[in-house]
């Protein structure tokens, strides 16, 4: 292939991986801090355990995406913007529909899962508050992940990744 048609492929393929290399440092700096909080490893443990649950519902928040990823551009093709958009809408919905479902089931069963992951009470108390903020992210995320699978799915790499550091610096900060 010719270097002008390579050029866009590889300026996409460097702002996922920067956008990737955000999101780690954004878990990492997450984990060190939650270590850090006290020496009896309770915050680290209580951190683990919550991560665990919430990755539960962001397995299928990540569905949402890759459908959107797929089908918005392939929708595009055949029928222009206005059939992307309306299947965006679509899967913005669905998005919206899952993301309120597990914030409900996750917020509903955390006194069940939660002696499942320790057996220390006290571990299990310090679950709790992170666990309950976790679950109600899963309603925001319903809607991020539909947008950040349309983004994908358009080529807005670049946007992503900067939108994707942007909110990274200010958690990183925050922390």
């Amino acid at each position: 292939p010719k270097w002008e048609a390579l050029v866009p492929l590889i300026q996409g393929g460097l702002a996922m991986l920067l956008r990737q290399a955000t999101l780690n440092v954004a878990f990492v700096s997450a984990a060190r801090r939650a270590q850090g909080m006290d020496a009896s490893g309770v915050a680290g443990a209580a951190y683990g355990i919550t991560m665990q649950i919430y990755s539960l519902g962001v397995v299928a928040q990540l569905g949402v995406q890759g459908t959107a990823a797929a089908l918005v551009p392939s929708a595009r093709a055949i029928g222009g913007d206005d059939a992307a958009r309306n299947v965006a809408d679509r899967i913005f919905g669905w998005g919206m529909i899952l993301g309120v479902l597990l914030a409900l089931v996750q917020w509903t069963i955390l006194p069940v899962v939660t002696p499942l992951f320790s057996p220390l009470e006290e571990v299990r108390e310090a679950v709790k508050g992170p666990a309950r903020i976790s679950s109600i992210i899963h309603l925001v995320n319903g809607l991020v992940f539909a947008g950040e699978g349309t983004m994908l799915g358009l080529g807005s790499f670049r946007d992503l990744a900067l939108i994707t550091a942007m909110g990274v610096a200010v958690m990183v900060g925050c922390l």
